[in-house]
């Protein structure tokens, strides 16, 4: 067994002391060319100085006018931005990075853009990892990464902002090989697992103005003007920045123990069955090839895991923080002082398609009258992605249904509680006997009435008979999903409070008592929208 160790360092750092322009020996700016102009994007041309130290912090100005306007008149009217491109290229050659910037806005006005980014060209086929401010949307920060991609593409995401971008926040950039994180004031807000750069990048920092006709970004109110009389400045303060090598420990492709220390670190297996654990601090474990177990020390009710829809990386909170925060990538198992976690059914259902589990959402509802329990949900929904046949997991929801719901009911009693439970009204008659008949002829077996009824509301020609459907799914998608509980009284309780409103705001009450004394496990995977599905034809 071989593991290699490396201690953190601070490798670039830029606290913008003194007065003047930013150091020239740390940073530059695209410089002007005729053709294929990098110093011109979206509207806005890039001072051809760097940005001025001010108070201690770098200040990047945009100006809503331009005098080179009149030599480059194909560009006018233009505003002109600022910018600073750190001098150093930045590779995971020797391990994890983490950028880190305080920064913030200094005004309100809509359609004032400011990006604290890594990037490497070209353009068409360029990496990038994106922080960026849109004013439009002050109280919201963007995410976005690109991997060897044209800057058309992008996977935005935006993410409240307490405060809003007129305070100080600490913007961070955590890049490994095979995950990126983002963090705001040190809570994570993102993980992408499937969109990594892999190219060496320069550190980015920018303020420009957007075209006012872009949805969501750019405003009428601010654009670019030709008359000097009339030009409006904006700035972006950025108090300091850093780059961080992050510690680590890597394994061989022998299967081995990994262990970390008290601070948090990188702990990076390789080949092999291994297992992992972090001690305190916020880690990143990721155990690569093979089958792999995180253990932690404290019991499973004093951890939340959480995981973004369409990634594989899972966060493990110790609510607790006796272990902090960590991020599990290629990990099979999660394993705690009195219960094992099976992690691969969560990572299929989070890969899975929003009507897969939707379809499962709808079973619970129907055949055992309760919102799912997370983990359940997340069993079922694999077996589905796996290709397992809906009918014969409706099978085994109609076996567990309670006593009294189904069994020992005659057809028509069945049929009569489809129509009452499912689609939320009494049964009409032509309706009532089409069903029944096709029990009665063998068209359809009684288990499988329910999921008839599930399928018939989810065609998207259902109309009303489908929004008691969709109204449960919404309040099952909540508690199991989006707060990750598996409380059984409360996955019952929810489902029968008056409406939506009701059911949400006592699914937070589980919520905060699962995180609180009468601990329990939580896991949520959040940005699928399984309630409102419609079944292809």
């Amino acid at each position: 067994m071989t593991t290699q160790r490396t201690e953190s360092e601070i490798i670039f750092s830029d606290d913008f002391n003194g007065s003047g322009p930013v150091s020239s020996s740390k940073w530059d700016y695209n410089h002007w060319r005729a053709d294929d102009n990098p110093a011109f994007y979206n509207g806005t041309n890039v001072r051809q100085s760097l940005p001025v130290v001010s108070d201690g912090v770098m200040r990047l100005r945009l100006d809503t006018y331009h005098d080179g306007n009149r030599d480059y008149p194909q560009y006018a009217p233009s505003f002109l931005g600022n910018e600073a491109i750190s001098l150093q290229t930045f590779s995971l050659d020797n391990g994890p990075l983490a950028f880190e910037a305080r920064m913030k806005s200094d005004q309100t006005q809509p359609g004032v853009v400011i990006g604290f980014f890594t990037f490497a060209g070209p353009r068409a086929s360029h990496d990038e990892i994106d922080w960026e401010l849109m004013s439009k949307r002050y109280n919201v920060a963007q995410t976005n990464p690109y991997h060897n991609e044209d800057l058309s593409e992008g996977h935005p995401k935006d993410h409240d902002l307490p405060g809003g971008q007129g305070i100080y926040h600490d913007y961070r950039i955590e890049w490994y090989k095979g995950v990126v994180i983002w963090k705001i004031d040190g809570t994570i807000v993102r993980t992408e697992t499937s969109i990594v750069p892999e190219k060496p990048m320069n550190l980015h920092f920018n303020i420009w103005g957007a075209p006012s006709n872009w949805v969501g970004v750019g405003d009428p109110s601010l654009t670019a003007t030709r008359d000097p009389s009339q030009n409006r400045v904006f700035y972006a303060s950025v108090d300091s920045v850093q780059v961080e090598r992050l510690a680590q420990s890597a394994g061989s492709v022998d299967s081995e123990n990994l262990v970390g220390t008290s601070a948090g670190e990188h702990l990076f297996a390789g080949a092999g069955h291994d297992s992992l654990h972090g001690g305190g601090g916020d880690d990143v474990l990721d155990g690569d090839a093979g089958y792999n177990v995180a253990t932690y020390m404290g019991r499973a009710e004093n951890f939340a895991l959480s995981m973004d829809a369409a990634q594989r990386a899972v966060i493990v909170e110790d609510r607790s923080d006796a272990e902090g925060t960590d991020v599990v990538v290629n990990m099979q198992e999660l394993r705690f002082a009195d219960q094992t976690i099976d992690l691969v059914p969560m990572i299929k259902a989070a890969n899975a398609d929003a009507a897969d589990i939707g379809m499962i959402i709808d079973l619970y509802t129907s055949y055992l009258d309760r919102a799912p329990d997370a983990m359940g949900l997340y069993f079922w929904t694999s077996l589905l992605s796996d290709g397992v046949a809906i009918d014969d997991i409706a099978e085994q929801f109609f076996t567990a249904a309670e006593p009294g719901r189904f069994a020992g009911k005659s057809t028509a009693e069945i049929v009569d509680t489809a129509y009452r439970e499912i689609l939320g009204r009494a049964p009409d008659a032509d309706g009532f006997a089409y069903w029944v008949d096709a029990v009665d002829s063998g068209r359809l077996n009684i288990e499988d009435i329910p999921l008839a009824f599930i399928l018939s509301a989810r065609s998207g020609t259902a109309g009303a008979d489908g929004a008691e459907l969709i109204e449960k799914a919404e309040i099952a998608a909540y508690f199991a999903l989006e707060k990750g509980l598996s409380n059984a009284e409360g996955a019952k309780a929810v489902l029968d409070a008056t409406d939506f409103a009701a059911a949400k705001a006592l699914t937070d009450l589980y919520a905060a008592d699962a995180a609180g004394e009468n601990g329990q496990v939580v896991a949520s995977i959040l940005g699928i929208d399984a309630a409102d599905y419609t079944l292809a034809a």
